[in-house]
């Protein structure tokens, strides 16, 4: 896959752009548009922290669904910013699957955050308290290897829960 890089001068592309450009190729490739899978953009999710009692809501950029379960969480930013902040969000999103009653809570949940220059992947393993691993940052411009790698860990995703 090669990166338009018409994308990389000012303006910087919005995140709806890297969604488009970066994003859904790459689910593409690694078969999320495939039967059993199926997408679903911009959906609402809802967190309640308890300590304070407060909800919030926020949508998720997009998810991939097996059935009822989501299979991966992924949080778009625009290219200005650090990959990394898309983080507390992705985690927000992937926690608020607990409050959904049909879902196995003991199941792994995955995510991606990427800024259309970089991504990096999420793992959260519902504990208490909850524990989250991250993966390297992978460069998506000019780096074929962490590219072919990015494919890769999406496939490796989808086959985990076939």
């Amino acid at each position: 896959m090669n990166y338009p890089h018409s994308l990389l001068p000012t303006p910087r592309p919005t995140k709806e752009v890297v969604k488009l450009v970066v994003v859904a190729p790459l689910l593409d490739l690694a078969g999320f548009y495939q039967d059993p899978f199926f997408i679903r953009a911009e959906v609402s999710t809802r967190l309640v922290a308890t300590d304070s009692g407060q909800t919030f809501t926020e949508n998720i950029d997009v998810l991939v669904v097996k059935q009822r379960l989501w299979v991966l969480v992924i949080e778009s930013k625009q290219s200005r910013f650090d990959v990394t902040s898309g983080i507390p969000q992705a985690l927000s999103d992937m926690l608020s699957q607990s409050s959904t009653p049909q879902v196995s809570t003991d199941v792994a949940r995955f995510g991606m955050v990427t800024n259309g220059r970089e991504v990096l992947f999420l793992k959260l393993t519902p504990r208490q308290p909850p524990i989250y691993i991250q993966s390297r940052i992978y460069q998506v411009i000019d780096a074929e290897n962490d590219l072919t790698q990015i494919l890769q860990n999406l496939k490796m995703i989808g086959q985990q829960l076939l």
